[in-house]
């Protein structure tokens, strides 16, 4: 397991029986960068729009009170449509999976939740995570790149 890529990853856990959010948080919380929780879906999403640029992968319980976690994934889906997904759940309902498939989620983990189970999922994602992330300074190293060629191509030098 690559443990120094798990410290760059923040999750977001949302999940409403309080005695396992706070096991699940005492048990990531040394392996990753950090981790936040959510009681339901609606506190999840809130969350999320509050703190999107913070979030890295979003951990949720499929049923909640006040909003599922498919309803929140597919709200946090209209905002980010890639952020990966590992959905925690003790139901193993094929019409919940066919609707967790539909959001190409990352992982799909049965309750009660086996934490080792859990952090390789977490690493999995974390590749991707780390992938995306490398993508992105790329872009940007190239558009600077791209600037300051513009930049110097304006300059004559005259004798």
């Amino acid at each position: 397991m690559n443990f120094e890529l798990l410290k760059t990853i923040t999750i977001l856990y949302v999940e409403d029986e309080v005695a396992l959010q706070e096991e699940v948080f005492q048990n990531l919380s040394p392996f990753v960068k950090e981790v936040f929780t959510a009681n339901d879906g609606k506190d999840g999403l809130k969350f999320y729009i509050e703190n999107r640029d913070k979030i890295d992968l979003i951990i949720t319980d499929i049923l909640m009170s006040n909003m599922n976690g498919i309803d929140m994934i597919d709200e946090i889906r209209t905002i980010d449509s890639e952020i990966p997904v590992i959905y925690s759940t003790a139901f193993s309902d094929s019409e919940y999976m066919k609707k967790t498939i539909e959001q190409s989620v990352t992982g799909y983990i049965i309750k009660p939740i086996d934490i080792e189970l859990l952090l390789k999922a977490v690493e999995k994602a974390s590749v991707k995570i780390e992938n995306d992330k490398l993508k992105d300074s790329l872009l940007k190293i190239n558009q600077e790149l791209k600037k300051s060629r513009r930049k110097n191509s304006r300059i004559t030098f005259s004798k």
